[in-house]
């Protein structure tokens, strides 16, 4: 009974990773390059490009920011939330600033500066 207790565990392990992977889809890979627009946060400039999921916006610092090389990721979640996330080795008080100021974005506010890059790269694509 011991023996085939250590099968059954052995293959359900087996089974269940490989359910999991299944069960999900992979992750789409994003495409951030639709815009830029340049915004001040923090007191210091930022380039904000959009993603191809039409809803996620990647800012990054300006390379005569303090913060260089920084870079924020934001998205909307839950109702009226945000998911922020950001990374990089610059100075933490170019950063610190801009992260403060891009907490009290709404997602109303991301879905703006979305609109926004994607006005800037249709009117670059229609000049000669």
């Amino acid at each position: 009974m011991a023996c085939a207790f250590r099968w059954i565990v052995l293959f359900a392990g087996l089974i269940v990773p490989t359910a999991a992977a299944t069960a999900t889809d992979k992750p789409r890979a994003l495409a951030c390059d639709i815009g830029p627009v340049k915004r001040t946060f923090g007191n210091t400039e930022w380039l904000v490009l959009s993603c191809s999921d039409r809803r996620t916006v990647i800012i990054y610092s300006m390379p005569d920011n303090p913060a260089s090389p920084y870079y924020f990721m934001a998205f909307p979640q839950g109702r009226d939330g945000v998911r922020l996330q950001g990374q990089g080795i610059g100075d933490k008080k170019g950063s610190r600033p801009a992260l403060k100021e891009l907490r009290a974005l709404s997602a109303k506010d991301i879905s703006a500066l979305v609109k926004e890059t994607r006005g800037v790269a249709r009117q670059s694509r229609s000049m000669p």
